[in-house]
Order: C-alpha cells, then sequence, then structure tokens
C-alpha cells in the first residue's frame, strides 16, 4: 500500500516544454501493454488534468488496443452509451484483472497506468468494462484525467517540469511542495526487448509541438487524482 505521508520515495520525473502558458507537452517513446512492449508507438501528449480522459495518436491507439484486446480477459462486446471500441463483458460479476499501460519516457522512466479502464455496473455487479483511450487525428495526444488515477503529479512552470508519485489519497493537503528531483531508481523495471529492438522514432521529452487545444485546468501546482477505476452505473 503506499501513502501519501511517504510520497518522496519515489517521484518519477521528466523534462517538458511549456508551450504556451500552463500547457505541458511530453514525448512518449513506448508504450508497455502488461509485459509486452511494443514497437512505434511513439508519439507526443499534451498532459491536462481537466480532460476527463486520454485520446492517443491513431498508430499508438491501434498497437495499445490490439495489445489489450489479446491479454484481457474477457468477452469482446458493445456497450450501449459506450464512446468506446474495446469493450468486454466479465466471465462473472467482479472486474477480472486487466493488464497496465505503461508509458515509457527518456532514459527509461516510466508511468504506470494502473486502471486504463471505465467499468459499467448494474444492480448485480459489474455487466461490462471499457479501454477507455480513443484515437485522434494527427501526432499529438492527450493524456486526460482517467490516466492520473492513484497519483500526485506536480506541474512546475517555473522549471519547466513535471514530477509524479504514487498516492493513495490519505493525505490530500495540497500545501506540500514535492522536490522535482527523483530520490532512488524504480523498483520495477520495465522488460526491454522489444523497446530496445523498434525501429520507430522516439520523441524525446524536451521536444514539443503545438498544443492542440487550450488546457482547461492543467495550470494547478498540484493535482491528486484519488479517484479508484472509473465506473459507471446503469440502472
Amino acid at each position: 500500500m503506499f501513502h501519501c505521508s511517504k510520497i518522496l520515495k519515489k517521484i518519477m520525473l521528466i523534462m517538458i516544454n511549456l508551450l504556451i502558458s500552463s500547457t505541458y507537452i511530453i514525448g512518449v517513446e513506448s508504450c508497455c501493454v502488461g509485459n509486452s512492449c511494443l514497437k512505434m508507438t511513439s508519439f507526443k501528449a499534451q498532459v491536462d488534468s481537466g480532460t476527463s480522459f486520454t485520446f492517443l495518436p491513431g498508430h499508438a491507439y491501434g498497437a495499445i488496443a490490439e495489445e489489450f484486446d489479446q491479454q484481457v480477459n474477457g468477452s469482446r462486446s458493445s456497450i450501449e452509451g459506450s464512446p468506446w471500441e474495446y469493450c468486454y463483458v466479465p466471465g462473472s460479476q467482479e472486474l477480472p484483472k486487466v493488464p497496465s499501460l505503461t508509458l515509457v519516457f527518456q532514459q527509461n522512466n516510466s508511468f504506470v497506468v494502473y486502471d486504463p479502464v471505465f467499468v459499467f455496473y448494474g444492480n448485480q455487479g459489474v455487466i461490462g468494462f471499457c479501454l477507455a483511450i480513443q484515437p485522434t487525428e494527427g501526432d499529438m495526444g492527450t493524456i486526460g484525467q482517467n490516466f492520473m488515477t492513484g497519483y500526485r503529479l506536480v506541474f512546475d512552470r517555473e522549471n519547466k517540469k513535471l514530477a509524479w508519485s504514487r498516492s493513495n489519497c490519505q493525505d490530500l493537503s495540497l500545501g506540500k511542495r514535492i522536490p522535482l528531483s527523483p530520490n532512488e531508481t524504480s523498483s520495477n523495471p520495465l522488460p526491454t526487448d522489444e523497446q530496445q529492438r523498434t525501429n520507430g522514432h522516439a520523441v524525446a521529452p524536451a521536444v514539443a509541438g503545438r498544443a492542440p487545444h487550450k488546457p482547461s485546468a492543467a495550470s494547478s501546482r498540484m493535482v491528486s487524482s484519488c479517484r479508484g477505476t472509473v465506473k459507471y452505473r446503469v440502472e
């Protein structure tokens, strides 16, 4: 279990470029689903805590969704009212274990999305769930609030850096500052076989492009995302 009081234990750090006021653009070098790291999944994305869900460029979205589909334990199905393409019906009324999604940055720094799904509940329990990612045109994606769940993030305008650490949200004080330097290396190194063999062009975190739209709430000094898996009840 992770405690917010131990927030200094594990802070990941990447360089970003501040294009316009409160806009953060990062470069993702590759993506992993579970233990499988995918080729040619580099992209640039705006980190926007004011956007509810995540949108990825078509090439990255397709590779991630197909790999997720192969690993997930559930029957592919459509769910009424869902905007997402990859939806599933579980074998029981409980949410099965779903593969994690990892964004890999420069120097093998990584950001693990532990619950990349949106869950639909009925009166008897889970009736379905969807991979909560949508494709977007162009080469610029948006990392939305659903990818930030379970983390505390710092948007540092002055130093043009973005930092994060795991949080179980027991400590919601926004008055504490987080040093923007990593204290230790990750205890969970990523599998790198396919990542090292990829021929795709990796976009360094310091490389920036034009923001697709004005962010609505990314200017926060510190953001705590305390919700668990995103849920929706169907009556």
